[in-house]
C-alpha cells in the first residue's frame, strides 16, 4: 500500500526524467564521438608538426654543416693562392739577382715553372 502511494506520487515526475535522460542519450553519445574525433585529429596534427620539425632541425643541421664545409673550402683555396704567390715572388726574386745578361731559363727554372700549376 505504501508502494502504491509512493508510486502514484513519484511517477509523475520520474517519466519526463527517464523521457529526457533517453532523449539526452544519443545526443551525448554522438557529442562523444565527435570529441573524440576532434582529439584524434589534434594528435595527429601534432604529430604531424613534430615530424615537420624533425625534419627542419635535420635540414638546418645539414645546411649549417654544409656551411662549415664550404668555409674550410674557401680557407684552403687562399692557402693554396698564398703559397703560389709565394712561389711566384720567391722565382721573382730569384730572376732579379741573375746578371742582365743570363735571361736564358735554366732546367731548374723549367720545373719551377712547372710546379706553379
Amino acid at each position: 500500500m505504501i508502494g502504491a502511494l509512493l508510486g502514484r506520487f513519484i511517477a509523475p515526475f520520474a517519466m519526463p526524467l527517464l523521457g529526457v535522460a533517453l532523449a539526452a542519450t544519443p545526443v551525448v553519445y554522438v557529442k562523444g564521438r565527435i570529441d573524440g574525433v576532434q582529439m584524434e585529429r589534434a594528435r595527429s596534427n601534432v604529430a604531424a608538426l613534430r615530424a615537420a620539425l624533425a625534419t627542419r632541425t635535420a635540414d638546418l643541421a645539414i645546411a649549417n654543416n654544409l656551411a662549415e664545409q664550404a668555409a674550410r673550402d674557401r680557407q684552403a683555396e687562399r692557402d693554396a693562392v698564398t703559397a703560389q704567390e709565394d712561389k711566384i715572388r720567391d722565382y721573382e726574386r730569384a730572376l732579379a739577382t741573375r746578371p742582365a745578361g743570363a735571361c736564358r731559363l735554366t732546367d731548374d727554372d723549367v720545373r719551377r715553372l712547372r710546379s706553379l700549376r
